[in-house]
């Protein structure tokens, strides 16, 4: 929980990220719900190019790119639920993982 119930008139500043503070102590960005579905696809192809991957992340040059991935943890707006974004959830990608 954040204790910010984002909304679009109040809780963003003009990067997008939210005033208050995630509970890893760094600045969090409000995301709409449609983004548990981007997260979904973006968790499947993350499995799915594992064996590709593998072959970089053996080498230690796997890099994964996310151009629109914020400041890593996200709070839903019109919730007090806080996700992992894009990025921390390549980064916990054990299997094969990001150098």
């Amino acid at each position: 929980m954040t204790g910010c119930s984002c909304n679009k008139e109040r809780c963003k500043d003009s990067a997008g990220n939210c005033p208050a503070i995630g509970t890893d102590g760094l600045p969090i960005q409000c995301v709409g719900p449609w983004v548990e579905d981007k997260y979904y696809f973006l968790e499947r192809y993350l499995l799915a190019s594992k064996e590709a991957r593998k072959k970089f992340a053996e080498k230690g040059n796997a890099v994964f790119i996310d151009l629109f991935s914020g400041p890593g943890r996200c709070v839903i707006e019109n919730e007090d639920r806080e996700i992992d974004g894009g990025g921390l959830r390549a980064f916990k990608c054990v299997e094969v993982p990001f150098n």
